[in-house]
């Protein structure tokens, strides 16, 4: 994903996040400060309950107007309303109230909207506040301004803490697993394009065959195994014959299809553990793992040129190719990759010297080393 959507993608997350937190804090405005003007009847007036009113205001101009204020801004806002609600709490209430609860949750936010440096910073100088008042407290500076008993027997009191600990933990976690989800949906697009990336990088994107550069490391590995195993390897090196007509007579789209179409013809022509190439534009390299006798090869080596010349139709037209096949086997004619991918090429190059629409193995015994014909070729003989 390019830095620019990025950028675009992380700052409607935390667009969402901020809005979904300000529903929150609307909502416990329109419940909690009526609650807190109740408590009058039991406490009397408090400056908290000023403060509320101060901040409760604040939090409903916000919210109405959160489509046309800055994010930074709205953040701030936020981070102020709970830090302002946390710390009146906890100097007026001490134990008795929640504000240390809201300290923690301005710390949290931090987190979410800053770094984890800067939550660090919030929840050590939260730690340092209420050490402070804790000290106050303890040391007389610093008394209730309410009777406790009666504070903690009012219904009121109980309802405003239970609108506190219930609706703002829900928004902020909330948003906090919407962050989360859509954190993991991205993750989720950039291992897709990273293995589409892969996919493109180690496949030809016409015929779904192993792109060229994927020879190497196939060839090593299969002879590994055919080391291991005492079995033996067929290399076998495919050059068509007569496609450039096919692309000057029916076009380049025709020849794109024809390519897809031998590519799946030559899949089918071998077993799922042996390999299939696209090295060059109409070469094609098989890897016969466990391949057998030379007869099993020839076998194989006969499919292929069948697969190959059978006729392609083409837009009410018909397109006939045919192809030179140079084999080369391990351990028979070598037992290092570039010497066996270079008697196979050598190989196939004899059989194109020779008429094409052949096969023929790398360094045969004189008895076999005519070109074998291929079926285009035997029927012209005939």
């Amino acid at each position: 994903m390019p830095p620019a959507s990025r950028e675009a993608v992380s700052e409607d997350l935390r667009n969402d996040a901020v809005n979904r937190i300000l529903l929150g804090t609307l909502v416990i405005t329109l419940l909690g400060v009526p609650m807190s003007l109740i408590r009058t009847l039991h406490t009397g007036w408090l400056p908290l309950y000023a403060v509320h009113l101060v901040l409760g205001a604040l939090a409903i101009g916000t919210f109405v107007l959160r489509h046309r204020l800055p994010l930074g801004i709205r953040i701030a806002v936020i981070v102020g309303l709970f830090t302002a609600v946390g710390i009146g709490g906890l100097i007026q209430l001490g134990l008795l109230g929640v504000g240390t609860w809201w300290l923690v949750v301005v710390s949290l936010l931090i987190g979410m909207f800053q770094s984890a440096r800067m939550a660090v910073i919030a929840g050590s100088i939260t730690l340092l506040l209420v050490l402070v008042v804790a000290w106050g407290f303890v040391n007389g500076f610093l008394q209730l301004s309410v009777d406790a008993q009666q504070y903690v027997t009012s219904w009121s009191s109980w309802i405003t803490l239970i609108i506190a600990v219930s609706v703002m933990p829900f928004f902020v976690f909330q948003a906090v697993h919407a962050l989360q989800m859509t954190t993991e949906r991205l993750l989720e697009q950039v291992m897709a394009q990273r293995d589409e990336i892969d996919q493109l990088a180690t496949y030809d994107q016409l015929t779904g065959l192993l792109r060229s550069h994927m020879l190497d490391e196939h060839l090593h590995t299969l002879l590994a195994i055919s080391r291991r195993n005492g079995q033996r390897l067929a290399l076998m090196f495919v050059d068509l014959d007569g496609f450039k007509a096919v692309n000057d007579t029916l076009g380049h789209a025709a020849g794109d299809a024809l390519l897809a179409e031998i590519a799946s013809r030559y899949r089918a022509s071998v077993r799922e553990e042996d390999a299939v190439l696209r090295v060059g534009g109409d070469e094609f390299v098989f890897i016969l793992g466990a391949a057998g006798s030379d007869l099993q090869i020839a076998a194989i080596a006969r499919r292929v040129l069948a697969a190959t010349t059978a006729p392609f139709p083409w837009k009410g037209e018909s397109a006939e190719v045919s192809a030179s096949v140079g084999i080369s086997v391990f351990p028979d004619h070598g037992s290092e990759p570039a010497s066996l991918q270079r008697l196979a090429d050598m190989a196939m190059y004899r059989v194109k010297e020779s008429g094409k629409n052949g096969y023929r193995f790398a360094a045969a015994p004189p008895q076999s080393d005519a070109i074998v014909a291929g079926p285009a070729q035997r029927r012209k003989s005939r």
